[in-house]
């Protein structure tokens, strides 16, 4: 799997220094063979957010946030700040003997 985090589109929130004005930034957790599609976590985080359209947090700002960088991120358990994670409904049906694998906080390490 991969843990993508996201932050609200900053052109959307104007000149904030690349950072979130609340702190809102999401965690998508999904397939690796899968892209996210942006427009449909956009509509889900509406639900609870102000914010209506979404990008990818910059590498920096990964590493920030969650103490790992980008290509690592665990899919829980983040160091700084509490996140918000939404995780693709179809890691929920996956055959009980299939282990999913994520990022372990490290290039060389897993998280089985």
């Amino acid at each position: 799997i991969n843990s993508l985090v996201f932050r609200p589109k900053q052109s959307y929130l104007g000149d904030t220094n690349g950072e979130s004005t609340d702190g809102m930034y999401v965690v998508a957790i999904v397939p690796s063979t899968d892209r996210v599609d942006i427009v449909k976590l956009s509509e889900c985080i509406a639900q609870s957010s102000v914010y209506t359209k979404w990008e990818l947090a910059p590498s920096y700002l990964v590493k920030d946030l969650c103490g790992f960088p980008p290509g690592t991120v665990p899919p829980l358990g983040y160091a700084n700040a509490p996140l918000k994670v939404i995780a693709d409904t179809s890691l929920t049906i996956l055959p009980i003997d299939q282990m999913i694998i994520g990022g372990g906080g490290n290039v060389d390490h897993n998280c089985l």
